[in-house]
Protein backbone atom coordinates (compact mmCIF):
# COMPACT_ATOMS: atom_id res chain seq x y z
CA UNK A 1 0.00 0.00 0.00
CA UNK A 2 2.52 2.40 0.99
CA UNK A 3 4.78 1.57 -2.20
CA UNK A 4 1.60 2.21 -4.39
CA UNK A 5 0.83 5.47 -3.25
CA UNK A 6 4.62 6.83 -3.53
CA UNK A 7 4.32 5.72 -7.11
CA UNK A 8 0.83 7.27 -7.70
CA UNK A 9 2.34 10.56 -5.93
CA UNK A 10 5.62 10.26 -7.92
CA UNK A 11 3.91 9.74 -11.48
CA UNK A 12 2.11 12.94 -10.54
CA UNK A 13 5.11 14.93 -9.59
CA UNK A 14 6.78 13.58 -12.41
CA UNK A 15 4.04 14.69 -15.27
CA UNK A 16 4.08 18.18 -13.55
CA UNK A 17 8.18 17.94 -13.70
CA UNK A 18 7.93 18.01 -17.48
CA UNK A 19 6.32 21.01 -17.68
CA UNK A 20 9.98 22.25 -16.55
CA UNK A 21 11.91 19.85 -18.87
CA UNK A 22 13.73 22.34 -20.62
CA UNK A 23 15.46 23.41 -17.48
CA UNK A 24 16.28 19.70 -16.64
CA UNK A 25 17.83 19.43 -19.43
CA UNK A 26 19.80 22.88 -19.96
CA UNK A 27 21.16 21.45 -15.93
CA UNK A 28 21.68 17.95 -16.59
CA UNK A 29 22.33 17.25 -20.51
CA UNK A 30 19.76 15.64 -22.47
CA UNK A 31 20.27 11.95 -21.73
CA UNK A 32 20.08 12.41 -17.89
CA UNK A 33 17.49 14.69 -17.61
CA UNK A 34 14.04 12.30 -17.95
CA UNK A 35 16.38 10.24 -15.47
CA UNK A 36 17.01 13.30 -12.76
CA UNK A 37 13.27 13.75 -13.03
CA UNK A 38 12.06 10.32 -12.04
CA UNK A 39 14.49 10.43 -9.47
CA UNK A 40 13.56 14.09 -7.58
CA UNK A 41 9.99 12.93 -8.37
CA UNK A 42 10.66 9.43 -6.13
CA UNK A 43 12.29 11.23 -3.74
CA UNK A 44 9.94 14.42 -3.48
CA UNK A 45 6.90 11.73 -3.24
CA UNK A 46 8.48 9.24 -0.65
CA UNK A 47 8.81 12.69 1.98
CA UNK A 48 5.51 13.10 0.66
CA UNK A 49 4.28 10.04 1.71
CA UNK A 50 5.82 9.71 4.75
CA UNK A 51 4.74 13.49 6.38
CA UNK A 52 0.99 12.52 5.46
CA UNK A 53 -0.73 11.15 9.07
CA UNK A 54 -2.39 7.88 8.42
CA UNK A 55 -5.78 7.21 8.99
CA UNK A 56 -7.74 3.90 9.99
CA UNK A 57 -10.77 3.24 9.19
CA UNK A 58 -13.19 0.69 11.73
CA UNK A 59 -16.57 -0.57 11.26
CA UNK A 60 -18.96 -0.38 13.79
CA UNK A 61 -21.49 -3.31 15.01
CA UNK A 62 -24.56 -1.14 13.29
CA UNK A 63 -22.73 -1.05 9.90
CA UNK A 64 -21.38 2.30 10.14
CA UNK A 65 -17.47 3.29 9.18
CA UNK A 66 -15.59 5.54 11.37
CA UNK A 67 -12.10 7.10 10.54
CA UNK A 68 -9.76 7.38 13.35
CA UNK A 69 -6.16 9.61 12.20
CA UNK A 70 -2.56 8.79 14.03
CA UNK A 71 -2.77 11.47 16.53
CA UNK A 72 -6.55 10.17 18.12
CA UNK A 73 -5.69 6.75 18.11
CA UNK A 74 -2.22 7.61 20.40
CA UNK A 75 -5.35 9.25 22.67
CA UNK A 76 -7.31 5.92 22.70
CA UNK A 77 -4.52 3.95 23.36
CA UNK A 78 -3.44 6.22 26.01
CA UNK A 79 -6.62 6.41 27.89
CA UNK A 80 -7.32 2.50 27.64
CA UNK A 81 -4.21 1.87 29.01
CA UNK A 82 -4.67 3.61 32.05
CA UNK A 83 -8.55 2.22 32.63
CA UNK A 84 -8.85 -0.88 34.68
CA UNK A 85 -10.09 -3.94 33.12
CA UNK A 86 -13.40 -3.32 33.44
CA UNK A 87 -13.63 -0.11 32.33
CA UNK A 88 -12.01 -1.28 29.24
CA UNK A 89 -14.40 -4.06 28.37
CA UNK A 90 -17.04 -1.13 28.95
CA UNK A 91 -14.25 1.11 26.75
CA UNK A 92 -14.36 -1.68 23.87
CA UNK A 93 -18.03 -2.13 24.30
CA UNK A 94 -18.76 1.53 23.51
CA UNK A 95 -16.30 1.68 20.44
CA UNK A 96 -17.16 -0.78 18.19
CA UNK A 97 -21.39 -0.25 18.96
CA UNK A 98 -23.44 2.23 17.29
CA UNK A 99 -21.64 5.74 15.09
CA UNK A 100 -23.65 7.63 18.55
CA UNK A 101 -21.65 5.62 21.16
CA UNK A 102 -18.39 6.02 19.47
CA UNK A 103 -18.88 9.45 19.10
CA UNK A 104 -19.60 10.03 22.66
CA UNK A 105 -16.97 7.92 23.60
CA UNK A 106 -14.17 10.03 21.60
CA UNK A 107 -16.10 13.19 22.90
CA UNK A 108 -15.43 12.42 26.13
CA UNK A 109 -11.89 11.12 25.91
CA UNK A 110 -10.95 14.32 24.18
CA UNK A 111 -12.22 16.24 27.27
CA UNK A 112 -10.00 13.92 29.76
CA UNK A 113 -6.71 14.62 27.48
Amino acid sequence: MYEAAVNKKAEEIVTSLKKNKSDFVKRYGNDDAESVMYATANKVAQEETEEETWIDEYELKDGSLIEIDEEMMSILDEVYESLSEDHQDQFDVLFSENRETNTSLLEWVRSVK
